[in-house]
């Protein structure tokens, strides 16, 4: 069958399973799954999501970090969160061969709730109303879970087989810039030709680069309160300072710019956070946005040559980084992998895709760590009202149906199909 007879086929199978994906997102809404480091709550809904595979006829698996022997040492750990009782769900599904490979992923965990007082339901409801899904995780990420298992159920629908392996998977600890659940994938020895990380972006954008970051934190202890915050005021200057720097270079990166600067990042590229740990310290920490080709060592040093170039009598400061940063990632919008994403959401929405850069992502840990080319895609209204991590996060239904055929479409395309 040519491309256009799969793609009929496969939006016919969409349909006949719209019902089954939408209960299938409101369920996993539901149960939450906050990352709150160290640690995490998403047991309950991969246990779920597993039986649900199982359930389907997928040959789930469910393992937690530790019972993967390479995890432990695997550099793209994250040692400062806890792994403990927070597992990844994968399933293969081979295929009949002489086709390209490719990785579907989403994350489980989600943001905290955030001001309870502002939601207009229970944070995880799974609400259903003028065609919306609302819900913490609701489009970040567990859209993206639903639309990963549904994903072989529609294959099978449609009476077509694919002539690449289809790995789906769900991972833990993408929030708070965790990965360790991508990492675990990784470290078990998941190997594709391409992933598509079904993240919670826009309905009608392909990320295809990605800033990287790591955050850092600063104690300032002093005997007495003004001088903590003279030395504070000081710090916060350098920040600014540092965040000048690297906003110019995004600006000026041939990847990125001025247009994503503008409206992807100014609304929170300057926040410095603070809170006082005792009476006689205070902690600021921010986040430190690298790009592709970025020494973060260099960064680092830099910085901290500035602090130290001040004096701060009776202040100490200490300086703590994130042990591992995230990777920033960068694909050519001609890569096989987008344009032939970019097709199958032409296809599906008769829209053209938006080919874009975006923010931190699980992004850079696929495609440094795992060697895999890898797009984020998804329908998480970044930007827009009740996006990912505000109150009231919700999705609409139309567009995460059309995220569910594209993907479908895509998977076919790439990994090649013959008749089941």
């Amino acid at each position: 069958m040519n491309s256009t007879a799969v793609h009929l086929k496969l939006a016919e199978a969409v349909r006949a399973l719209s019902a089954e994906a939408v209960n299938l997102l409101v369920n996993l809404v539901k149960i939450p799954s906050v990352n709150h480091p160290p640690h995490g709550d998403e047991i309950a809904v991969q246990e779920f999501y597993h039986a649900y595979l199982l359930q389907h006829g997928l040959e789930s698996k469910i393992i937690e970090p530790s019972a993967i022997p390479a995890f432990s040492r695997h550099p793209a750990r994250l040692p400062e969160h806890d792994m403990t009782g927070r597992p990844n769900v994968t399933a293969t599904i081979k295929g009949a061969g002489k086709g390209r490979s490719l990785l579907v992923l989403a994350h489980a965990d989600t943001e905290v709730i955030g001001d309870y007082d502002k939601w207009t339901d229970d944070p995880f409801s799974g609400a259903l109303r003028n065609g919306r899904v609302y819900g913490r995780g609701s489009g970040d990420d567990k859209s993206g879970m639903a639309i990963a298992a549904i994903l072989p159920l529609a294959l099978r629908q449609a009476g077509i087989r694919l002539c690449g392996d289809l790995t789906i998977a769900a991972v833990a600890d993408e929030e708070q810039g965790g990965a360790n659940g991508t990492a675990a994938l990784l470290a078990s020895g998941v190997k594709t030709d391409a992933a598509v990380y079904l993240d919670g972006t826009n309905n009608q954008a392909i990320w295809n680069a990605g800033l990287g970051c790591g955050i850092c934190e600063i104690i300032i202890s002093a005997d007495f309160t003004q001088a903590i915050e003279t030395a504070a005021d000081n710090i916060r200057k350098i920040v600014i300072g540092q965040k000048e720097t690297i906003q110019k270079a995004i600006c000026d990166h041939p990847s990125f710019g001025n247009d994503f600067f503008r409206e992807i990042m100014a609304g929170h590229f300057f926040n410095i956070n603070s809170s006082r740990p005792d009476s006689h310290s205070l902690k600021l920490s921010f986040v430190m946005d690298t790009l592709p080709g970025d020494d973060e060592d260099l960064l680092k040093k830099h910085f901290e040559e500035k602090l130290s170039a001040q004096s701060y009598p009776g202040v100490k400061i200490k300086t703590a980084w994130m042990s591992r940063f995230l990777k920033p990632a960068q694909l050519s919008p001609k890569h096989p992998l987008v344009a032939e994403l970019a097709r199958a959401f032409k296809m599906a929405t008769h829209l053209q895709a938006l080919v874009s850069p975006g923010c931190q992502s699980d992004q850079g840990i696929v495609s440094h760590y795992g060697r895999i080319p890898c797009v984020l895609f998804g329908c998480g209204r970044r930007g827009k009202e009740g996006a990912p991590h505000l109150p009231n996060e919700y999705i609409r239904i139309d567009e995460f149906l059309e995220n569910l055929l594209t993907t479908v479409t895509f998977a076919a395309n790439w990994c090649g199909t013959e008749a089941a």
